[in-house]
């Protein structure tokens, strides 16, 4: 393991020293960008972890809405209007769950061109002319991507606290204490 650890700086250092310049410029600035691409996939998994909790809203809705119906006439108006709101939420969580879909299939295409890029990139198999615009491009759909999913995550956050407020008035109204909170990740 020592031998190892004297023989590991020498064979980078050569490695290293074999490209020119502007090659270990480029490889410096894209071996310290591949770590976005892992926090962007932690976005995508919490993303996705959130819109699986989402599965409940169906169930809550059929436990509490046969409450709904059984209210003096004055209530029934607002748990309807609720009761709207609510599904109009289901709605936007349905289409959130879509795009998501969309943008998960896109952002698993641009991380395995990237990952396959680099590999190229190391192995010398890129040509170097068109290396540094290649990599412009990646950081170009990194940042798209990045933005998209800022913004899924967003309004799926919204989306559940939207949920959680419908579920506690409608709950209160009917005086049924069931625990609807859904914790945003």
């Amino acid at each position: 393991m020592k031998a190892l650890s004297r023989i590991l700086p020498v064979f980078v250092f050569v490695a290293l020293s074999a490209c020119s310049s502007s090659d270990l410029t480029l490889l410096n600035e894209v071996k310290r960008f591949e770590p976005e691409w892992t926090r962007l996939s932690s976005t995508v998994t919490t993303i996705k972890s959130n819109l699986k909790l989402t599965d409940q809203y169906d169930d809550h809705l059929k436990e509490i809405d046969p409450y709904l119906s059984d209210l003096s006439t004055s209530s029934r108006s607002d748990l309807a209007d609720m009761r709207s709101r609510y599904r109009n939420m289901m709605t936007e969580r349905d289409s959130l769950s879509l795009r998501f879909g969309r943008e998960l299939t896109r952002f698993e295409e641009e991380v395995t061109g990237f990952n396959n890029w680099v590999n190229d990139l190391m192995q010398e198999k890129v040509d170097q002319s068109t290396a540094r615009t290649t990599f412009d491009q990646y950081q170009r759909k990194y940042t798209a991507t990045k933005e998209v999913m800022d913004q899924l995550y967003g309004r799926l956050a919204g989306n559940i606290e939207l949920h959680n407020s419908l579920m506690r008035k409608m709950a209160s109204a009917v005086n049924l204490y069931g625990n609807y909170e859904i914790t945003v990740r």
